[in-house]
């Protein structure tokens, strides 16, 4: 059975650590103010896969469109959705509605990935019920069963997506399983250059072999749980899935600062180490895969791309992999 190695985590330089903290202060004293943003979810699905039902929300109309509002110092996004109504859908022949809360926060990153735990109200039928939901554009999964979302890109577009295995909704839409999927398209589109961003350290893939380590840091006050929310990993290149890594049950401590978590087949192992700096606490994940599937030769570099979500907190890195033979390498 494959272990994470503790070396790794343990022998991090003491410059490189200092150099992005420094270089984190620099960037938190220069703040540069985000205007706020335009959006409305359209489409807007809500699936059941249990019962093999899937809505789609009835076309937006003007109430339906709401503000983001942006934070850089806190890498946070607002969204006020003071006024929007409840959006209609017709189901098997049942109409429903869903509505979010008339404000919620969510973290945002550099690379454009929103995450936001919102409570949704459903009504069908007749009756109202409440389904708290993470809402991602990142990785979300219940069960076995795993979402993906989209980052904002370059044209402000993004997809968020949210799934659990509690949902509590009657026919048509019954089961445990629900999952929500919502497109939007924020204008004018964020500058998120000043938003948290994980550290890329480095990375190495080969058809035996895949090895990761990144660096991340979360908002001050947040406590991520690693031992009890999934760890999912994805990592592709192109259309090429590489890797995916789902351990429902999270990453179990190895000691107060260390979380590993390892497949049944032992192919893959994920950890997780707490370093406390200045005041101040960081992540350092790393990643171990046998028999990945590396991406088809040719090409240098070869872009590599792996998105996460451990103790709630989502990443993403996009990584140009340098070739030399059948590795590929960064830095």
């Amino acid at each position: 059975m494959p272990r994470v190695s503790t070396v790794g985590f343990g022998t991090m330089r003491r410059g490189w650590l200092l150099a992005l903290l420094l270089t984190a202060r620099s960037a938190a004293a220069h703040i540069v103010p985000v205007p706020p943003s335009a959006c409305v979810f359209d489409p807007l699905t809500i699936d059941a896969p249990s019962a093999g039902t899937t809505a789609t929300a009835a076309p937006p109309a003007a109430a339906d469109q709401f503000r983001i509002l942006y934070d850089p110092q806190a890498s946070d996004a607002q969204f006020d959705l003071t006024g929007v109504p409840p959006r209609s859908f017709t189901v098997g022949g049942v109409t429903g509605t869903v509505a979010f809360p008339s404000v919620f926060l969510a973290t945002l990153l550099n690379t454009g990935d929103l995450t936001a735990t919102v409570p949704l109200t459903f009504t069908l039928g007749g009756g109202a019920t409440s389904v708290t939901m993470t809402l991602t554009t990142g990785l979300a999964a219940a069960g076995d069963t795993i979402v993906e979302g989209a980052p904002i890109g370059a044209d402000g577009r993004f997809t968020l997506v949210g799934i659990t295995d509690q949902s509590r909704l009657g026919p048509p839409l019954a089961g445990p399983l629900l999952a929500i999927q919502m497109s939007c398209q924020a204008t004018p589109r964020p500058d998120t250059d000043q938003f948290r961003a994980a550290t890329p350290l480095s990375a190495s893939l080969n058809a035996r072999k895949l090895k990761l380590r990144t660096l991340f840091i979360t908002a001050p006050g947040d406590s991520p749980n690693f031992a009890a929310a999934p760890a999912i990993l994805r990592a592709t290149s192109g259309s090429t899935d590489i890797a995916t890594v789902l351990l429902a049950s999270g990453l179990p401590a190895k000691g107060r600062k260390l979380f590993i978590g390892r497949t049944a087949d032992g192919r893959m192992a994920l950890g997780v180490r707490a370093l406390k700096r200045q005041g101040q606490t960081e992540f350092l994940l790393a990643l171990k895969v046998k028999n990945p599937t590396p991406p088809p030769a040719g090409g240098n570099p070869v872009n590599f791309s792996v998105v996460y979500t451990v103790g709630g907190v989502t990443g993403r890195i996009v990584l140009p992999m340098k070739r030399r033979g059948a590795l590929l390498h960064y830095p």
